[in-house]
């Protein structure tokens, strides 16, 4: 998997190299501040059969907020045979901090990262376990080992059930 500074990735673009620079963030997050030729294609819509016509156009570069999403996209791009892949180091952040400029259009209300959702989720649940715990009984601390153990193991693997759980619910959608 090729990664690319968010300098690079700025010259190819100005150069107009054949390339696709996919977004792999939610909609909102999208909306709320993006590469300005980036495309908004989120993870969870990332299949082989979608990304195999669209390989033959040039090399895809999978974009999202620091770059984890991102190496998923890209594991699936290969596993599904996609020749030329690779992904933005930093991510959005990176380019933002690069100086390049970011597109944003105005969503209702402010949104609320994927990632924080998952923070705030893990978080409650663990204090409901901790209270319940002492309350009701000690078999509540339970859930309060499950959540870490869920957290330990995203951390390990890149992968977060609890994410893609909440990317699917209709606060996270766009109609």
């Amino acid at each position: 998997m090729k990664t690319i500074s968010a300098a690079e990735l700025q010259q190819q673009l100005v150069a107009k190299d054949k390339l696709l620079v996919f977004d792999v963030r939610s909609p909102e997050e999208y909306l709320s501040g993006h590469i300005p030729q980036a495309i908004n294609y989120p993870l969870e819509c990332i299949d082989a059969a979608s990304l195999e016509p669209l390989s033959k156009l040039g090399e895809l570069i999978f974009v999202c907020k620091s770059g984890a999403r991102s190496k998923m996209a890209c594991e699936r791009a290969q596993t599904a045979g996609v020749p030329q892949v690779g992904m933005l180091t930093g991510g959005t952040d990176g380019w933002r901090q690069s100086g390049f400029e970011i597109c944003a259009t105005a969503v209702a209300g402010p949104p609320i990262s994927i990632e924080r959702q998952v923070r705030i989720g893990a978080g409650l649940l663990i204090l409901l376990g901790v209270v319940l715990g002492f309350s009701v009984s000690s078999t509540w601390f339970l859930l309060s080992g499950f959540v870490g153990l869920g957290l330990t193991l995203a951390g390990i693997t890149d992968w977060c059930g609890m994410g893609l759980l909440l990317a699917r619910m209709p606060w996270n959608r766009r109609n």
